[in-house]
């Protein structure tokens, strides 16, 4: 009887660690790729605000949302346009 494990389960034990070795070069590879890394996050006092009164009618369609109007792609009348921060983002977001 030998106390050597059998040559399948060395080839499974190689497998793995070669697995977990590609993970963790793509995981790593992910992160310097990530273009929101060093997104800063404004307040949310004006949503929280808008929240609070409920939904409202969007100023184009009168339709009833909460925050923007998700058809005209407007805020609703009870968010204040001036205090939301426009920002340029590296990617197409509706």
């Amino acid at each position: 009887m030998s106390l050597n494990p059998p040559i399948f389960l060395k080839r499974s034990e190689e497998n793995s660690s070669k697995f977990v070795e590609t993970k963790q070069s793509q995981t790593t590879s992910i992160a310097s790729e990530d273009p929101l890394q060093n997104l800063c996050l404004a307040s949310q006092e004006v949503l929280q605000k808008a929240q609070q009164s409920g939904r409202s009618k969007c100023l184009k369609c009168g339709g009833s949302r909460m925050f923007y109007c998700y058809t005209c792609y407007v805020p609703v009348e009870n968010v204040p346009i001036e205090q939301i921060p426009l920002v340029k983002l590296p990617l197409k977001i509706d």
